[in-house]
């Protein structure tokens, strides 16, 4: 099975629609068209359409398109696409705000991957749109060889996640324990740090940009836990 075919079954438990994200979105955009990029399940996408907003949301993972798929099938107002992030050139729609949360964006490869991309969201964007993202903070952990997150315990599972940073790329692994079983998985993530984002966000033609550790909007700190940005 793929990394994120493993963790299909459990990843709404997981990861279920956050009051904290959907509040952050809110607070940039009030109503009109949005683009989920990286959608997982679509846990988050269908919160955001209940809500009222006309949701986009793209996935490339064949299990958790499924899910959305199915989320978009019982949700009016959620459209689902089985599309990459570098497939963003595929849409030719223009939207009020697209986020990429959950730490996707460094699913990419290479900076200047993570840079083009920024440049088609600019692209897909309407005047004044939001670029909202979030992604694990590297400058916290960067100088360690390995970092492990908390444990995630639920009824049936546990959920452990862990960070190699000895070379140029992460090695991030998932592993999932149940009563009578455990797998795991290992990919590569790219080490993007924040001056190499915001970097990439001005380059992009973006004029406003903010940097936060938390969707409560704590100005960012580089010993926090999370970089989120949104940039106009």
């Amino acid at each position: 099975m793929s990394f994120y075919q493993d963790l299909t079954p459990y990843y709404d438990e997981i990861f279920p629609a956050n009051h904290k994200q959907l509040d952050f979105i809110q607070s940039y955009i009030q109503q009109g068209d949005l683009l989920d990029v990286g959608a997982g399940t679509g846990n988050t996408a269908a919160a955001l359409a209940q809500l009222g907003y006309h949701v986009t949301a793209i996935e490339p993972e064949p299990s958790m398109y499924e899910n959305l798929k199915e989320k978009a099938q019982h949700t009016a107002q959620l459209t689902a696409l089985p599309l990459t992030m570098q497939q963003c050139s595929e849409l030719q729609d223009q939207y009020d705000a697209i986020y990429c949360i959950g730490n996707t964006l460094v699913h990419l490869n290479s900076v200047e991957e993570v840079g083009a991309w920024l440049k088609e969201t600019r692209r897909l964007l309407r005047k004044d749109g939001a670029l909202i993202i979030q992604i694990v903070n590297i400058e916290k952990i960067k100088d360690h060889k390995e970092f492990h997150f908390p444990s995630m315990v639920k009824k049936d599972f546990t959920f452990d996640r862990a960070y190699d940073l000895s070379g140029e790329k992460i090695k991030f692994t998932t592993s999932i324990t149940t009563n009578d079983s455990c797998f795991s998985n290992t990919i590569s993530l790219l080490k993007l740090t924040a001056q190499a984002l915001l970097a990439g966000i001005n380059e992009a033609g973006f004029q406003s940009v903010e940097a936060f550790s938390s969707f409560e909007k704590t100005p960012y700190d580089p010993n926090g836990a999370a970089l989120i940005v949104a940039a106009r």
